[in-house]
């Protein structure tokens, strides 16, 4: 029998083709397909046997039309891949929501098998909690909706790929017979290359939105330990962290702002630094982690979602109580006074990166989902 042809419906707008190159290389290895994202430009490329396809919709004004429109044209094209082209399709989305309406369009109409990813945790409600702090009314009605429309998408699923096992504890209703499968997204290893020698004494954070992130938690721990380490430094990249910073007084003695960087940079920044702070109130997954474990990187992070499936606890990194400062500044202190600590950790995380999280177990995991029963 002919191998599936193999539709991933991605999230927009602000990703180039570049992010998409990866998976569908590695994809590739095994099937044919197309990778389906949207943008500001429309462009296509070869991959392979994959084909990445960007279309532009969002030169639409209204957010509705635009989604409306996007939902239309891809269940369409999915019909001509089936009925005029009579190829088997399998649909993977990125998420339950406007992505996971397409999977289940062409589940019904065109006969697809449906995999639908989680990859957020989009029925917490701390996962809002940047939009709380300005807007709670706001920020409870579109959790309520992501939650009711997931929901929705989900039962219809024949396949759930989860990143974390308890995933879909907030969602309504998810029929136990419908297989789920827990393991890491796909991280371009090649970007974050492992690097031998001396670390600095630097702290790294990576991401945004602020409190969402935990921004502040750190910040607060980080004042409480860092005249105790005057050697040391906390660098922060993201977006208008310096901002929220200063808004808010908090500590910045010992602190870098470094603003938005490029990949590579954020790269070169994790081979600097000795440990990758994650203070996360919210967090899936956090591909931060994975990145800096290949890179050799120490992980600290909150014990919430799914940070404490890709940490273990005194082995390749160290967790805390999320939300809590104190907690975080007894593990800063716990990491900071143990000189073999971020060679011993930042080991242990590259090998097991190596072994768990990369392109071929990737493959691997997700070659039985395709193919299905």
């Amino acid at each position: 029998m002919r191998s599936p042809f193999v539709v991933v419906v991605r999230s927009g707008p602000v990703f180039e083709l570049d992010t998409f190159q990866f998976l569908a290389e590695t994809l590739g290895q095994k099937f044919e397909g197309v990778v389906w994202t949207h943008g500001r430009e429309p462009e296509c490329r070869d991959v392979g046997s994959f084909h990445v396809r960007r279309d532009a919709v969002d030169l639409w004004t209204f957010p509705r039309l635009k989604k409306a429109w996007r939902l239309v044209a891809l269940v369409g094209r999915g019909l001509g891949l089936r009925w005029l082209e009579g190829r088997r399709l399998v649909v993977i989305t990125y998420d339950p929501l406007a992505n996971g309406l397409v999977g289940v369009g062409l589940k019904y109409l065109a006969g697809a098998r449906f995999i639908c990813e989680v990859n957020g945790v989009y029925a917490d409600p701390l996962n809002f909690a940047d939009m709380m702090a300005h807007n709670p009314r706001e920020a409870e009605r579109k959790r309520r909706s992501m939650v009711r429309v997931g929901s929705w998408v989900l039962r219809r699923a024949d396949h759930i790929k989860l990143l974390f096992s308890d995933q879909l504890s907030d969602f309504e209703r998810i029929p136990p017979d419908i297989p789920r499968s827990v393991f890491v997204n796909l991280v371009d290893a090649t970007r974050f290359r492992r690097t031998d020698g001396e670390q600095g004494r630097l702290l790294l954070f990576v991401g945004y939105p602020f409190f969402r992130k935990g921004v502040d938690v750190l910040l607060e721990a980080w004042g409480r330990v860092c005249v105790d380490f005057p050697e040391w430094t906390l660098a922060l990249i993201g977006h208008r962290l310096e901002e929220g910073a200063r808004q808010m007084e908090l500590p910045t003695e010992q602190v870098e702002f470094l603003g938005t960087r490029s990949q590579g940079e954020v790269s070169e920044w994790l081979g600097r630094a000795s440990a990758l702070m994650l203070p996360s109130r919210s967090e899936a997954m956090g591909r931060v982690l994975i990145e800096a474990a290949f890179r050799g990187r120490a992980r600290i992070g909150s014990r919430v979602g799914g940070i404490s499936t890709y940490i273990k606890d005194g082995e390749d990194g160290l967790l805390f109580t999320s939300e809590d400062a104190e907690d975080l500044a007894r593990v800063l202190r716990e990491f900071l006074s143990d000189a073999g600590a971020p060679e011993r950790m930042g080991r242990a995380a590259r090998q097991r990166a190596e072994d768990e999280f990369s392109a071929a177990r990737y493959l691997s995991n997700y070659e039985p989902l395709i193919l299905g029963p």
